[in-house]
């Protein structure tokens, strides 16, 4: 536990399908931080490339 702020120090990882594409996206975030980061995958669930970042 973080003393200064009372928040679980951690990180998490989502999948989702943002775009309904059939393809899993992330969405990246950190209690370090006040913003999440998304990563859009212009690949294929088996061969991903992350194209763009949000």
């Amino acid at each position: 536990m973080n003393r200064s702020n009372g928040l679980h120090v951690g990180s998490i990882i989502t999948t989702l399908d943002q775009d309904e594409n059939g393809v899993i996206d992330l969405l990246l975030g950190d209690v370090s931080f006040n913003n999440l980061t998304f990563l859009q995958n212009e690949g294929s669930n088996l061969f991903s490339n992350i194209g763009t970042k949000d």
